[in-house]
C-alpha cells in the first residue's frame, strides 16, 4: 500500500498539469473551511439572521450548485477547460470576500449572502467539474486509483487543518477577519492556477508516455 502511495505521488509531482491542479484543490479546500468554520456564526450572531432564513439562504446555494453542474461541460467547451477552472475558482474567492460587506440582518445583507451562494456555488462546481474530468482523463487508467487517492488524501487533510486553522482565527481575528483570509486563499489558488499550464488548455490532452507507471 504504501509504494502505490508513492507511486501516485510520484506521478501527480511529475506531471504540471496534475501538480497544478492538486496545489490549487489544496489551497482552496483550506481556505473555504476557513470559512465553513465560522459562517454559521457570522451569519446568525454577528449578522442577526434567524436559522430558518440562514437556511433558505443557503438552499439558494444548492440550486446554484445545481446549475453549476449542468453548465460545467458547456463553460468547458465555450471557454476551454483550463479558463472555465480558473474562472470558476476565481468567482468563488471574489464571492466570499463579499461576505464581510454584509450589515446587519437587513435586505442589503440578506442580498450579500444570496449573491455569495449564487455566483459562489454554482461557480465553484463548474470549476471541479472540469478539473475532475480533466485529471481523469489525462491520467493512465492504471493509475487511476492512486492518484485519485493521493487527491482524495492531501483535500482532506486540507479540510481538517482549514477547519482548525479557521476556528483559532474566528478567536482571535474575529469572525470577519477570518473570512477574509479564507476567501483570498481561495483566490490565490485561483491565481496559482491561471499561472500553471491549465490555464491555456482548451481541451484535455491526450495522456502521455511519461505518466507511464513508474518503474515500468
Amino acid at each position: 500500500m504504501l509504494r502505490e502511495a508513492v507511486d501516485g505521488l510520484r506521478v501527480v509531482a511529475a506531471d504540471p498539469i496534475l501538480r497544478a491542479i492538486a496545489i490549487s484543490t489544496i489551497t482552496f479546500e483550506l481556505s473555504f473551511q476557513c470559512v465553513v468554520a465560522v459562517i454559521n456564526l457570522f451569519s446568525l450572531r454577528e449578522l442577526g439572521f434567524t436559522p430558518g432564513v440562514v437556511g433558505m439562504i443557503y438552499g439558494v446555494g444548492g440550486v446554484s450548485s445545481l446549475l453549476g453542474a449542468l453548465l460545467a461541460d458547456r463553460a468547458g467547451r465555450w471557454l476551454g477547460v483550463g479558463p472555465a477552472m480558473v474562472l470558476g475558482a476565481l468567482s468563488m474567492g471574489m464571492s466570499i470576500l463579499l461576505l464581510p460587506l454584509a450589515p446587519t440582518a437587513s435586505l442589503v445583507g440578506a442580498a450579500i449572502l444570496i449573491a455569495q451562494q449564487l455566483g459562489g456555488d454554482g461557480a465553484y462546481t463548474i470549476y471541479d467539474v472540469n478539473q475532475l474530468s480533466l485529471r481523469q482523463t489525462i491520467t493512465p487508467q492504471h493509475m487511476l486509483g492512486r492518484v485519485n487517492g493521493s487527491f482524495r488524501v492531501g483535500s482532506l487533510g486540507a479540510m481538517l487543518v482549514g477547519s482548525l486553522l479557521g476556528g483559532v482565527l474566528g478567536d482571535n481575528l474575529g469572525l470577519r477577519p477570518t473570512l477574509v483570509v479564507g476567501g483570498s486563499g481561495v483566490v490565490v489558488g485561483a491565481i496559482l492556477l491561471a499561472l500553471s499550464p491549465v490555464r491555456s488548455l482548451r481541451r484535455a490532452p491526450v495522456p502521455e508516455v511519461s505518466l507511464a507507471e513508474p518503474g515500468g
